[in-house]
């Protein structure tokens, strides 16, 4: 018996652009975490645990971002 081999053409959804707003308001956050962070040094007090995560968040999506746009 023979087998057929079938081409599939896969379709992945494509994502709309993000609104320019969003993209700014995220480098906003960021900029305010960093500031908020070296002014916790300046002052010798720990940022928490849970607020360095939400930057490196924030980071990481600014970069996706700018890898995909």
């Amino acid at each position: 018996m023979c087998a057929l081999r079938k081409t599939v053409e896969l379709n992945e959804p494509s994502r709309p652009p993000l609104p320019p707003e969003l993209r700014q308001h995220l480098i906003n956050a960021s900029n305010e975490l960093y500031l908020f962070e070296q002014r916790s040094a300046q002052a010798r007090r720990a940022v928490s645990p849970a607020l360095s995560r939400a930057h490196a968040a924030i980071r990481a999506e600014l970069r996706r971002l700018e890898r995909e746009g």
